[in-house]
């Protein structure tokens, strides 16, 4: 039996070591791209609801004679309770009066995350930047699915801009209905299933179960669109493995 050369070794740990390299440094450019992607789609989520960003304090995205000033009161409504009253309201005094009701605010994931700054800027402020971010959140999720899937970032931004403006998109923006905005984790959502058929593991299995989830407690009708979606990519899968 051969004695094993002294630099066997050293040469093993060299070769993991350029392979950990080469792999963060690919890692750094897909996170660098997809910031990129993502600032880009803030810029046309600005195009999409300009003039909004000249005055975001002085008025409301929407029609003022459709949902707009229902989901804003809500947004203002879940704010106060969550600062002054201890936690998420689920009841109030201040419709049906004067006996009040059971409430439960149809956008409370919009409302929660927006709550901070609600606080610092007001309410027209949180609403407009919900409705900004929900458009800019939706076109990048149509651009990383995209990428993922044709590996051309020219066609991700076709994809992004779309999917960012479709009719259903502008249509719930002009009507105020802020919950129908957040469609960016339908491709995610997609992405992640993509990604865990391909190739099965815990961590994609987790990353999967999160972006349902936020999906879900976004928009409920979105949750239901991801299991058709994902029992129909389930059903590809199944029958195109017992043809092979």
């Amino acid at each position: 039996m051969l004695p094993e050369q002294p630099y066997s070794n050293a040469a093993s740990r060299m070769r993991l070591s350029a392979v950990w390299v080469s792999e963060s440094v690919r890692i750094s450019q897909e996170a660098r791209t997809h910031l990129l992607a993502f600032f880009g789609c803030v810029v046309f989520a600005v195009l999409i609801t300009w003039p909004m960003v000249l005055s975001p304090t002085e008025g409301l995205i929407g029609h003022p004679g459709n949902d707009t000033w229902n989901h804003a009161w809500g947004m203002w409504w879940v704010h106060d309770g969550l600062a002054n009253r201890g936690g998420l309201p689920t009841h109030t005094g201040l419709l049906n009066y004067p006996d009040g009701g059971s409430l439960f605010f149809i956008d409370t994931f919009n409302a929660i995350w927006t709550a901070p700054i609600q606080r610092l800027f007001g309410l027209p402020f949180a609403y407009n930047f919900a409705i900004l971010m929900g458009v800019a959140w939706t076109a990048f999720g149509a651009w990383a699915l995209a990428f993922y899937v044709l590996r051309d970032k020219a066609a991700a931004s076709v994809a992004a801009v779309a999917f960012g403006c479709n009719a259903h998109l502008l249509g719930q923006t002009y009507n105020g209905i802020t919950e129908t905005v957040n469609a960016g984790w339908i491709p995610l959502f997609v992405l992640g299933l993509l990604k865990l058929v391909e190739r099965p593991n815990w961590r994609r299995g987790i990353v999967l179960g999160l972006l349902f989830a936020l999906c879900a407690l976004s928009n409920f009708y979105y949750g239901l669109f991801c299991m058709l979606i994902g029992i129909v990519v389930l059903i590809h899968r199944g029958i195109s493995d017992g043809r092979r």
